[in-house]
């Protein structure tokens, strides 16, 4: 029963956080659209200088955890930029890596 209650008492802080979610969400989810669809299309170019790089940032978000990566985003990115744009930061690549390898195939 006291489980119940510390979710209600947190219900306020959650839906007053929905919209901020719902921007970044959408914000992140484009720009790791934009990033898939140029990383895709590099990596099935023909030109080694586009396919490599496209190549070597999916090898690099997808062979990493996710957690690990926004961590290292918090700590080095995180100091400089402020919170909204830390989370388009941080989950934008790793969207798009998802859309990229996706597309690709």
């Amino acid at each position: 029963m006291e489980t119940i209650t510390n979710v209600i008492s947190f219900l306020p802080a959650l839906i007053k956080a929905t919209p901020l979610t719902l921007l970044l969400t959408a914000t992140a989810g484009i720009f790791g659209l934009i990033i898939g669809t140029l990383a895709a299309l590099a990596r099935l170019s023909r030109h080694r200088l586009l396919a490599w790089p496209a190549f070597a940032f999916t090898f690099a978000f997808r062979g990493t955890p996710l957690l690990v990566q926004i961590y290292l985003i918090y700590y080095g990115l995180g100091q400089i930029l402020p919170e909204p744009g830390f989370g388009i930061v941080s989950y934008g690549p790793i969207c798009g890596t998802a859309c990229g390898t996706r597309s690709r195939h």
